[in-house]
């Protein structure tokens, strides 16, 4: 293995660690760990090894990665696999061939970055990888090259090709998938069709952006709360999804003043969606159902926007089967909190009456809001939060709120969703991300459905805005979560530069990742109007013609402008004389024929490109003046030779008979008029 080589293989190893680092919470810590380990071996070690223990490294790795990873993370479980594969190829790369089939299945590899994630930094990351690996591969090929320069030579194709990517983007039809995403048994929405209070916390390890939320005329006032999943069954501890939650339902539109905006949601592994309040949206794959929640067909595989419109909870009566089912209990279970609803209900009149007395019983209490609350495993978990613990967060509250009013007697259920998110005032869009996921409660006020979340009664600070945008939320959540970058968020500097970045990720994501055929088709008919696609079409055919016209013209001026300047001379002298097909020796007899006045500077010349041409001799700098100026005078020459020949093409021949016939030489008449056209004809056989 040359020493060139050995420079490529770096080359490839630094793009694999760059890998691992991007994915690291994916791969997870010990896997990281085995490839990096695996990489450190390629690149200190430049002994040869066989094919035996290069299997048996192999085998060992996939035990491990299989053991720590399982086989319910399918797709990590493949990356780590091909990044296994890519350094142990690598290590057997000993010829510039197979070095160079390493460097195309690492493109491959870095490729599927965006199986986890298209955001905008991830892609700068991914094309510096492709940068580099583009060099270790020309490195492969010519070891003389400077890898700097190669690097630069390629970010420069990349920005000039860059115009004809969003053209493409823009005009190309968007065709569907072809495949999707396989489905990752963990969430990464941080929501459960299944609501426990204990596992609920987990959702403040992510700082993940969930969604964004574009606004139209109207930026709606906090709380903001994100409806996506409906609880309605409770077994005494674990509230469970309902099973009408998938079921489409045609809603009536009774709202005066809906709300108009639009959502980017980011890929998950749920088919959730969001919306405030009682939502719809005219998205062809995205359905409404009888809670007011939204919902697609399948996994939301890839990043995509839909519109929204949400209204005000309509009104309509529950039957008497509809209240059994919002009001039903376990029976034996939590008789501490049963027996509490029952004195609080005697004193309250209405269902509103009720509602205050659950408040006055919380906020006297002493209840408190903790993202970190002790772990209760006892089968009554209610009454150990309502009568020892008395620390929780949103599920704790809204599953016991849930609870008591339904002992009482009032249908209820619990909603899971998102709470607030980070405005962007400028850009009129706000972004939620993972740790502000939420659990609130709904019950039924005799006409509709009202909203009522617990969790303000003893924490109302979290109701205003974004979680991060309280300090004393944010230290817990930097406490419970150990985010370094969080923690920061208190300096100024930082959140504005956390917001630029957020902002620049928003427009990457609105106009290149989610830009799909339901945008594409609303944008260019906003556009063009009707028949937008005729017109798409004409669009498309007129730029790839114009395209591919600068193409050849800039080639051709560029192959002119790469030949030395005693060619381009010869060249430019043949052109001016019409002499294109001639040798320059040849080219150079005709025109002393033509132009005997030149005839020295023609052999001065042509002597001195003969020398420089067939026997490496400097063309000599005072020659060059010579030339240009004896190129110039041939051109006016030729010029005026040729607005004679265009007079005479004209020139009516009866009117230049001659009646003496007396400086003729040759007689001859016109064909078709028989006119005598002596002159004519001795003047026209000279030029030919």
């Amino acid at each position: 293995m040359s020493i060139e080589n050995n420079k490529s293989k770096r080359l490839v190893v630094c793009v694999l660690f760059i890998q691992v680092a991007l994915l690291m919470s994916e791969l997870g810590s010990m896997n990281a760990l085995l490839i990096i380990l695996l990489l450190s071996w390629v690149t200190l070690s430049n002994r040869l090894v066989s094919s035996i223990f290069i299997n048996l490294i192999a085998l060992i790795s996939i035990v491990i990665i299989v053991l720590s990873s399982g086989f319910e993370k399918t797709l990590t479980l493949f990356v780590l696999l091909l990044l296994t594969a890519t350094g142990l190829k690598l290590k057997q790369a000993n010829t510039p061939v197979l070095l160079q089939h390493t460097i195309v299945l690492a493109f491959f590899s870095t490729t599927l970055t965006f199986l986890f994630s298209q955001s905008l930094w991830f892609t700068v990351v991914v094309v510096f990888q492709w940068l580099l690996l583009i060099a270790s591969l020309a490195l492969s090929i010519n070891a003389n090259i400077n890898v700097i320069s190669t690097i630069k030579t390629s970010a420069r194709s990349l920005l000039l090709l860059s115009p004809l990517a969003l053209l493409m983007l823009f005009l190309f039809p968007k065709l569907p998938s072809f495949w999707s995403m396989p489905n990752q048994s963990v969430a990464k929405t941080g929501l459960s069709g299944e609501l426990d209070p204990f596992k609920i916390s987990e959702l403040s390890n992510s700082d993940e952006v969930v969604f964004r939320a574009k606004w139209g005329q109207e930026i709606p006032k906090d709380p903001l709360y994100w409806r996506a999943i409906v609880h309605d069954r409770f077994d005494g501890r674990v509230w469970q999804q309902s099973r009408w939650l998938t079921i489409p339902s045609q809603l009536v539109d009774n709202s005066t003043n809906p709300m108009a905006y639009s959502i980017i949601a980011e890929t998950s592994s749920s088919q959730w969606l969001y919306g405030l309040s009682w939502s719809t949206s005219s998205h062809s794959s995205v359905h409404s159902n009888g809670f007011g929640t939204l919902f697609k067909d399948n996994y939301v595989t890839n990043k995509f926007e839909y519109d929204v419109i949400s209204n005000r909870f309509p009104k309509y009566h529950l039957s008497e089967s509809q209240i059994a089912f919002y009001t039903r209990l376990p029976v034996n279970k939590n008789p501490q909190a049963i027996e509490l609803s029952q004195q609080l209900s005697k004193f309250a009149k209405s269902t509103n009456d009720y509602i205050d007395a659950l408040k006055q019983f919380f906020q006297s209490q002493e209840f408190k809001y903790t993202l970190t609350p002790p772990s209760i495993h006892v089968d009554n978990a209610i009454d150990s939060f309502l009568v020892n613990t008395k620390l929780g967060f949103c599920g704790h509250y809204a599953s016991s709120t849930a609870f008591l009013l339904r002992a009482a007697g009032i249908p209820s259920r619990i909603v899971s969703g998102y709470l607030g998110g980070k405005l962007n005032q400028e850009q009129r869009y706000t972004t939620v991300r993972q740790f502000e996921a939420h659990a609130w409660v709904e019950y039924y006020d005799g006409t509709q459905w009202q909203t009522l979340d617990p969790t303000g009664w003893i924490a109302p600070e979290r109701l205003q805005g974004s979680l991060l945008e309280d300090s004393q939320l944010r230290a817990q959540l930097v406490s419970s979560r150990g985010f370094e970058f969080l923690g920061l968020s208190h300096l100024d500097a930082f959140y504005w530069l956390r917001d630029q970045f957020d902002s620049l990720d928003y427009q990457w994501s609105r106009w290149v990742v989610a830009f799909d055929r339901e945008n594409q088709s609303s944008f260019f008919s906003t556009l063009l109007g009707n028949n937008w696609y005729i017109k798409t079409a004409a669009i498309l055919i007129g730029t790839i013609f114009v395209a591919f016209l600068v193409y050849f013209t800039i080639g051709r001026l560029k192959a002119n402008s790469h030949n030395p300047i005693p060619v381009r001379l010869c060249l430019s002298l043949l052109h001016v004389s019409n002499l294109e097909d001639h040798s320059p020796i040849s080219a150079c007899n005709v025109l002393k024929q033509r132009y005997p006045e030149y005839a020295s500077d023609l052999d001065a010349f042509c002597k001195a490109f003969m020398e420089y041409r067939y026997n490496g001799k400097l063309f000599p700098v005072r020659r060059i003046d010579d030339a240009k100026r004896l190129i110039s005078n041939i051109k006016i020459k030729e010029k005026r030779k040729n607005e004679r020949s265009n007079n005479w093409s004209h020139f009516d021949a009866r009117s230049i008979v001659s009646p003496s016939k007396r400086n003729c030489r040759y007689d001859s008449q016109c064909i078709s008029c028989r006119a005598n056209v002596r002159f004519i004809f001795v003047r026209h056989t000279k030029r030919i």
